[in-house]
């Protein structure tokens, strides 16, 4: 039983480990639950085309952007740095596809440059992104 006339007195609180643990555990689920698409950082407009299939092969992705930047991953890359890349891929994945995606925005001789130097390289299954039409 709790004494009423007792002199001290005692500082209420309240105690917020549970709430903590409760926000550590939502925070987990969000990061476990949340799916990132890589393309989205790197704003890109797709030009559309009728014969888009799905490239089916293991594939290499080099994001051509409007300015004419050059993107493997997040990373913009020099056309000697992204031919390398493409070099040390290849020596590994036999058969696969190395993949243009261009921006429609973006300049023709960054495009041109850099599948005049794949095909210089030896590639021979090269595909270009576009939407479906």
């Amino acid at each position: 039983m709790h004494d009423f006339f007792k002199d001290e007195d005692e500082i209420p609180h309240i105690d917020l480990s549970s709430l903590i643990d409760m926000m550590f555990l939502l925070l987990l689920f969000f990061m476990v639950t949340t799916t990132f698409d890589r393309n989205d950082a790197i704003r890109i407009q797709k030009a559309a085309a009728k014969s888009v299939r799905p490239v089916q092969e293991e594939r290499f992705k080099i994001v051509l952007d409007s300015a004419g930047n050059l993107y493997i991953g997040q990373s913009p890359l020099a056309m000697e740095d992204v031919i390398r890349e493409v070099k040390n891929w290849q020596a590994t994945h036999v058969g696969g596809a190395v993949l243009i995606i261009p921006d429609k925005r973006s300049p023709m001789e960054p495009f041109i440059q850099l599948a005049d130097e794949l095909k210089l390289l030896g590639v021979k299954n090269m595909a270009i992104g576009a939407n479906p039409k």
